[in-house]
């Protein structure tokens, strides 16, 4: 439904949603970008270019100020409101690009932002399954004679549960996880980590294993955070300690929040989904908005958000 309004965006006045709305902070997030999008993640989710990037980036500019985590933090526990509504930009899963590619047109336009990270993944010591699933996706669509074998829109179908499948089809293709992971390096390495932290970034975390958390219990939700915090507050202790749910934060409760709140060692500032402008579950939760569709204007993507919220809060209200 979503799409829908999207497709009707650009015929608005972009201004008048964005006042009409009330939104204080636009928290847009993506996972990489590239203009030759690598075979573990192109069979996953449109990708942008550089060029649409910067686009995207420049009309953002235009209407957000953009802040960083610090800044965001100040903003929830004051509420305080600025000139323009606020820019919270976010990238997922910890992909080598953000070190290459995003991260200098980032320093170039004066644009901070928060780097959300599997840990299980830092210095490519394991692949994400969906990752995997690219890969093998990737090797049958470059071999006909394979795809009368597989059919890849039951390949890219396969879930987390589905390890077993992966390791005896990517065998049977050719595909060889760990050599990849050793000649490709997809993720980013701590050292790059750190550099990106000491350029005013800020490193959060994703989980350790990038697990769908709707089928997880309170007890294995909680040990996926924990153990991905505890390494986040070792590496990188002095900046505000965000997370953001991978996939989504579906089947995650308010309890959950208010006992992270709390822990010492492991503790969270801000946590985040992925379910555009709404409210999240808890004061310190909030959710954020997927940029990476087949059409890549800003305008259409943030207008049609704001118009689907104000459209829900009118039917709401009504």
């Amino acid at each position: 439904m979503k799409q829908h309004f999207q497709k009707m965006a650009p015929y608005l006045p972009f201004s008048a949603l964005l006042r009409l709305s009330g939104v204080r902070v636009f928290m847009p997030f993506y996972h990489l970008v590239s203009d030759n999008p690598p075979p573990h993640v192109k069979h996953l989710y449109p990708i942008c270019n550089t060029s649409e990037f910067s686009a995207q980036l420049q009309f953002m500019l235009k209407h957000f100020t953009p802040i960083g985590a610090s800044e965001l933090v100040r903003i929830v526990q004051t509420g305080t409101r600025g000139r323009k509504p606020y820019l919270f930009l976010s990238f997922d899963d910890g992909f080598s690009e953000l070190y290459s590619v995003v991260a200098p047109i980032l320093m170039r336009h004066s644009v901070p932002a928060t780097f959300f990270v599997n840990t299980g993944f830092v210095d490519n010591r394991e692949l994400f399954y969906r990752c995997k699933v690219s890969l093998i996706a990737n090797a049958i669509l470059c071999n006909p004679s394979l795809q009368s074998v597989y059919n890849v829109n039951s390949l890219l179908k396969l879930g987390y549960t589905d390890a077993t499948s992966l390791t005896d089809i990517a065998n049977h293709v050719d595909v060889d996880f760990d050599t990849y992971l050793a000649t490709q390096k997809p993720y980013l390495e701590l050292s790059q980590l750190k550099t990106l932290a000491s350029q005013g970034f800020t490193i959060g975390g994703h989980s350790a294993t990038h697990p769908n958390f709707s089928t997880l219990t309170p007890e294995q939700q909680l040990a996926e955070v924990t153990q991905c915090m505890s390494w986040v507050n070792t590496y990188f202790p002095n900046q505000p300690q965000l997370f953001s749910f991978p996939f989504s934060d579906i089947g995650v409760e308010a309890p959950l929040f208010s006992h992270l709140q709390n822990q010492p060692n492991t503790r969270i500032d801000l946590a985040f989904g992925t379910s555009g402008i709404k409210r999240g579950k808890h004061p310190m939760h909030f959710q954020r908005i997927p940029m990476e569709y087949s059409y890549k204007s800003a305008k259409k993507i943030l207008g049609g958000e704001l118009f689907y919220y104000l459209v829900k809060r009118f039917l709401y209200l009504g």
